[in-house]
Formats: C-alpha cells, sequence, structure tokens
C-alpha cells in the first residue's frame, strides 16, 4: 500500500485559443488558485480495478484512465484498489479528478517501485484528463503550486506558466456541481469563454506579482462576462455583498465560490444561518507529493 496527496485547485479564469489534434498541445491558458485541502489516495495491488471515493464505489474514469496509462507506459499488466479521500465534493469545479489522477500515479510510482521523473506522470494526468473532458489546465496548476498563471497551452512539460505564492487563508463555499465536459465540448459556450478568458490572462500579465485578491477580482469579472455565472451564484454573490464580503469569484467550472473573507466571524455566522456547506482552507505551497506509510 502507498499513499499520495495532491491539491484542491479552481480555475479562476482561462481559455483556449487554439485547437491542436495533439494531447501534450491541448489544453487552457488561464489563472487558478491551490488548496492545502486536497485528495490523498491510498492505491493497493488488486485482483481488479476498483475506484473509491471517502470508501463509496464510484466509476473513478479517469483514474482507471490513469491506471491504463501506467501501465501502458511501463510495461505492465496490474490492476488495483484506488481509495481517494476528501473533504472536497466531485464536479464542484476544484479539480478533484485531476487531483485524484495525481495521487493516483505517484502512489503508483511508489508501490510499483519505478525511478521515473515525476513530470512523466503529470503529463498521463493531464493526458487522462484531455480524453475525458474533466479539465483542460487543471493538471497544469496543481502541479505548479501556490498561485499560477498558464500562459500558454499545453501539458505541464510544455505550459509557459508564472509561480507566484501567497500564505492566505480562502473559505470555499458549496452549492451544485457543473458538468465541465458539457461546457468545454460546446463550441458556442467556449467562443465567449475564450473571448473573456484571453483578456483576463491579459490582464493578469500586466500584474508583476499578482495576489490571491487580484485573481479573484480578474475571476469575478471574466465569470461576468463569460456567460457562466449561473443564477443561483449571482443571487449569494449580492447577499454577500451585503455583509461586505465582496471579494469572491466564482469555480471554474462549477457552483462553488471562492471568498476571501473580510471579517470570517461574521461570514462563517451567515453561512451556518443559511445552512450552507463549507470548508475553510489556505493556499498550497507545496506541489503533489508521495506521503510516508
Amino acid at each position: 500500500m502507498c499513499r499520495a496527496w495532491a491539491p484542491g485547485h479552481t480555475t479562476l479564469f482561462f481559455a483556449v485559443p487554439d485547437k491542436f489534434e495533439k494531447i501534450s498541445l491541448m489544453g487552457s491558458i488561464g489563472g487558478g488558485l491551490n488548496f492545502e485541502e486536497g485528495v490523498i489516495t491510498e492505491v493497493k495491488h488488486s485482483s481488479n480495478n476498483e475506484i473509491y471515493w471517502n470508501k463509496k464505489s464510484i466509476s473513478g474514469k479517469v483514474s482507471l484512465t490513469s491506471i491504463d496509462l501506467f501501465n501502458k507506459r511501463f510495461n505492465l499488466d496490474k490492476k488495483y484498489k484506488v481509495y481517494h479521500s476528501s473533504k472536497i465534493p466531485i464536479g464542484y469545479g476544484l479539480s478533484t479528478s485531476g487531483a485524484g489522477s495525481i495521487s493516483t500515479l505517484l502512489a503508483l510510482k511508489a508501490l510499483n517501485k519505478i525511478n521515473v521523473d515525476n513530470m512523466v506522470l503529470f503529463k498521463m494526468a493531464h493526458e487522462a484528463e484531455i480524453i475525458h473532458h474533466t479539465g483542460l489546465g487543471s493538471v497544469v496548476g496543481q502541479v505548479s503550486s501556490g498561485i499560477e498563471l498558464r500562459k500558454t497551452q499545453g501539458d505541464p512539460e510544455i505550459c509557459d506558466v508564472r509561480k507566484y505564492y501567497e500564505d492566505i487563508e480562502v473559505v470555499l463555499l458549496f452549492f451544485g456541481p457543473l458538468d465541465t465536459s458539457k461546457i468545454i465540448t460546446s463550441r458556442e459556450k467556449m467562443i465567449d469563454v475564450t473571448n473573456s478568458g484571453i483578456e483576463a490572462v491579459k490582464e493578469a500579465s500586466k500584474i508583476e506579482v499578482p495576489t490571491v485578491n487580484d485573481f479573484i477580482k480578474i475571476g469575478n469579472e471574466f465569470t461576468n462576462k463569460c456567460g457562466l455565472l449561473t443564477d443561483r451564484m449571482g443571487i449569494v454573490m449580492k447577499e454577500l455583498a451585503k455583509i461586505n464580503e465582496n471579494k469572491v469569484a466564482m469555480a471554474m467550472i462549477g457552483e462553488t465560490l471562492v471568498i476571501l473573507p473580510q471579517n470570517k466571524t461574521k461570514l462563517i455566522d451567515w453561512i451556518n444561518n443559511n445552512n450552507y456547506k463549507f470548508i475553510e482552507t489556505r493556499i498550497a505551497s507545496k506541489t503533489p507529493y508521495i506521503l510516508e506509510n
């Protein structure tokens, strides 16, 4: 048995300027945040491939594809039980599929005692996400740590990523999942997203050392322009403004709000009074890694 960790992550603004046939060139430009609250994955040898999320059996298509890519790359024919655990819900724009894939591959590396640079595994995780349309730039962000600005498309080895760090607390407010694959495969939706996202990346690029606050602000502007803001998120953001919580952006792509608390006690009281689900976390300073057993 071996275990590994990868951060939760959200993209706050993104664009897909060019289309490519080669998976290593595919991806998005954009900006995002990595969170200390992530996914821990435990992997064991088994007679069948089985994927679990917080002890419940799931289809786990991205994790299964990660296993297939790993076996093919290292000429193996093995099966595994994969146990993902996290406080982050699936489908809420917090890159659980990317975190699950990355941590699975790192744990497989340790379990099989394979000596290979982690970048080889990160490229596999990117490929698994592209195959299933569960993300475009999440993996690139998640292997960067902190605050990341993806200036070019492509996998983690190719993408031009600017990395920054700010030790700051955020609150993640959960409402509901959105189907990422339907959005990123929709030509109409992606035209608006890309037009707005290119402008957002240009704005972020002008800032010498961007902060979480900068990215929240740019993300908020992007969401209002690109057509992905849901009615429910719009209403809740207006309610938050009434208690002076204006540093808020929607996670891409899910009904989750990323909040930079201005008065955390008052905010948490408001959340609890409304019976909303949330977690408190911080910006992650570490890249994905194998855990000691």
